[in-house]
């Protein structure tokens, strides 16, 4: 959706759908982080070495650039790119790190007071 279809239909929209609307012109990391971990899932499940198998590695490397090259511009966003990096990175970092990670996440999931 374009900001002038978003004006027009936010205009028209009750205050509670605002929101929502919003986010249709926001952010596309939420689809690019489900994206990436179905090619993940289904990299896994597939026989080592075969074009199958790379084309859903490859598919995962042009998401995770998509989602750490473009920047977030909704609260949503920035808490898919955080998920992205605490799922992609539990092997490979920190224990501390990781479970700040998962609390930031948790907290702003929940809702900031």
């Amino acid at each position: 959706m374009d900001r002038r279809s978003f004006i027009v239909a936010a205009s028209a929209a009750p205050i509670a759908a605002i929101p929502a609307l919003a986010a249709q012109v926001g952010d596309q990391h939420r689809t690019w982080l489900e994206e990436w971990r179905e090619a993940r899932a289904a990299w896994r499940n597939e026989i080592e070495d075969t074009p199958e198998e790379r084309d859903y590695w490859d598919k995962s490397i042009r998401l995770e650039d998509l989602l750490y090259q473009t920047p977030a511009r909704t609260t949503d966003g920035a808490l898919a790119q955080l998920e992205w990096v605490l799922e992609d990175s539990k092997d490979f970092s920190e224990l501390e790190h990781y479970q700040a990670l998962r609390l930031a996440v948790e907290t702003i999931r929940g809702g900031l007071v």
